[in-house]
């Protein structure tokens, strides 16, 4: 199994900045409420997107076996 906990590193798309800004415990929001806004699923589609983007950016993944080997290496998000 492949975890990603979403986290904020500073170069985010500027609606997730927004979102975060007005809603300071994202993206750790408790999951009590499962009736998320579309604003709220937005911004947690966009920052998962721009994680796995992030994390392939500067080495192509063929593969889940492929992202775990450069996750192993210590690829960040940019």
């Amino acid at each position: 199994m492949l975890y990603l906990k979403p986290a904020l590193t500073g170069n985010e798309p500027i609606d997730v900045v927004d979102y975060a800004r007005s809603h300071p415990a994202f993206p750790q929001e408790t999951t009590m409420n499962q009736w998320f806004d579309t604003a709220q699923f937005e911004s947690y589609r966009m920052l998962g997107l721009h994680t796995v983007y992030s994390i392939c950016l500067h080495r192509p993944t063929a593969s889940v076996k492929d992202l775990c080997v450069t996750l192993r290496e210590g690829a960040v998000c940019v």
